[in-house]
């Protein structure tokens, strides 16, 4: 969903981080090395058994494994100097520290925590805790979050339903758009927005619009427009006294 980090962390500072959350098998850290913008140290965190698919595919691929520099690649983990990819349990506190702080993650540097569809499936305080702990240990954090809304719809109900039925319980889904702001402000976060994905669409400009609309023609727009109701971007910015400031224009539209 992200195709470059917001700009906001590539630019008065020299060192900053990026901490993906649930990143499965994207390439987009390989993409904006390629347009040398990536930030000085990517992280991804994910269950075991993909970041040793990844390990194992990174590996076995000359082009993936070129570009990172001091590269250690084990059946748990990818370590290198600008990218790392650790496993780490979110339901443990403990476990996540440990995951960012043995992939070189410094908390006094301003770092942005994406998060595509994870919180989502875990129970309310776990989830809560994750968001928490963001907001408490970095001096400077900002945070994108992308995942399902709303479930309280005919429509709603129904997404709740098909994804439990296949084993996907939507255990954290919130109610509103409004509450996922409400969630951030209400665990420590400074600053906190949400939009659904009709919203974010609308505001995507004409020639983006017109370039994703070619790569998947869609004729049920109606269909389209009420999927894309129960699905949202929160973000939100957390800083301590004197730290660098990750501001609310951390998330330009077109960096989606």
């Amino acid at each position: 969903m992200i195709r470059r980090p917001p700009r906001s962390t590539l630019s008065s500072s020299s060192a900053a981080s990026d901490v993906y959350k649930r990143q499965g098998f994207d390439t987009l850290w390989w993409r904006l090395a390629e347009e040398r913008e990536h930030p000085i140290l990517w992280v991804e965190v994910d269950m075991p058994q993909v970041v040793s698919r990844k390990a194992g595919i990174i590996s076995q691929n000359q082009r993936l494994s070129a570009g990172l520099l001091d590269c250690c690649i084990d059946d748990i983990s990818v370590r290198s100097k600008e990218y790392c990819a650790v496993s780490a349990d979110l339901r443990e506190i403990g476990s996540l520290q440990q995951a960012v702080e043995s992939a070189g993650i410094q908390f006094r540097v301003p770092t942005m925590v994406i998060s595509e569809c994870v919180l989502v499936y875990l129970d309310p305080q776990e989830a809560a805790a994750v968001l928490q702990w963001v907001a408490d240990s970095f001096d400077s954090a900002g945070l994108g979050l992308y995942e399902q809304v709303n479930p309280g719809t005919r429509f709603g109900n129904m997404m709740v339903k098909n994804l439990e039925m296949r084993g996907c319980p939507l255990r954290g889904i919130l109610s509103s758009i409004d509450s996922q702001a409400h969630r951030l402000l209400d665990l420590g976060w400074l600053h906190a927005d949400a939009k659904d994905m009709n919203a974010v669409w609308r505001q995507i400009s004409l020639e983006e619009r017109q370039r994703v609309e070619r790569l998947e023609h869609l004729d049920e727009f109606e269909e389209h427009e009420m999927m894309q109701g129960h699905y949202c971007i929160a973000w939100g910015s957390s800083n301590k006294p004197g730290a660098e400031a990750v501001g609310m224009d951390v998330f330009n539209l077109t960096d989606i």
